[in-house]
Order: structure tokens, then sequence, then C-alpha cells
């Protein structure tokens, strides 16, 4: 549900700037835990800043597509985790 209902949200949201996300991924993990794993997937935003990450990203009047709600009550979130970026090498 997340690629086909937040994915394409998203990227309209970005697009439309009515977001403080810049960025949004989406993985499947193969993990030698099998099925024991608290979770399958990995979603990650990206923000230009941690003031960013940590406020609300949305306008509040942006309306939620259709499914929005189901997609997020189905969600067990297992953790949420915001790293910063701190510096890059190009070697």
């Amino acid at each position: 549900m997340e690629p086909e209902i937040y994915g394409p949200f998203i990227d309209e949201q970005m697009k439309a700037g009515n977001t403080k996300s810049v960025s949004w991924s989406f993985s499947t993990l193969i993990s030698p835990r099998g099925r024991d794993a608290s979770h399958d997937a990995v979603s990650v935003d990206g923000f230009n800043t941690l003031i960013d990450a940590f406020s609300s990203s949305l306008k509040s009047s942006v309306d939620r597509p259709k499914g929005m709600d189901e997609l997020m009550a189905s969600h067990d979130k297992a953790m949420v985790e915001i790293y910063r970026l701190v510096a890059t090498s190009a070697e």
C-alpha cells in the first residue's frame, strides 16, 4: 500500500510545495531473520533540516488520498529514526 498510495501522494505534494519533505523512498527488506522480524520494509523521508524533520511535514489544507487512513492503520511502526548527514566524500 505504501508505494501505491503514499508514494504518488507525497511525490505530488513535493512538486506542489505542500510538504517539507524533499525526498521519499521505499524498500522491501530481505532479512536473514525471516518471519520473526518486526518489519519487512523501510520507508525513508528526506528533509533539508532537522527542524523540518521534527515538525509537521504537510500543510494542514492538503487533502489525504483515499486509503491513507487504512494505510496508516496497517502500520506497525517498529521504530522511527532521525539521521543527520554531517559530511560526504567523493574519493
